[in-house]
């Protein structure tokens, strides 16, 4: 009873995460704002992501002030190469 239970259930959490993850955007978001940026703002921007003096909240209120929906996840996954643009 316990190893069938177990499995149904560990399954079952398994096919709600696939599906959880499949729905998720298919883009990085920071990609997105890259994208939406002039060529000399993005490069700016891109420059950024670079320094590691430059704090990903820092980038993330400048973004904001700018008027783009940001988190500091969403940067700190793109600079460490976690984010949807490697995939």
């Amino acid at each position: 009873m316990g190893d069938k239970l177990g499995t149904t259930k560990t399954n079952a959490l398994t096919d709600a995460l696939e599906a959880t993850r499949q729905n998720v955007g298919q883009r990085c978001g920071i990609r997105l704002i890259l994208d939406q940026l002039d060529d000399a703002d993005a490069a700016t921007v891109t420059e950024w992501f670079r320094q590691p003096s430059i704090s990903g909240a820092h980038i993330g209120r400048a973004l904001t002030h700018a008027g783009h929906r940001v988190s500091t996840d969403s940067i700190g996954r793109h600079r460490r190469g976690e984010c949807r643009c490697e995939t």
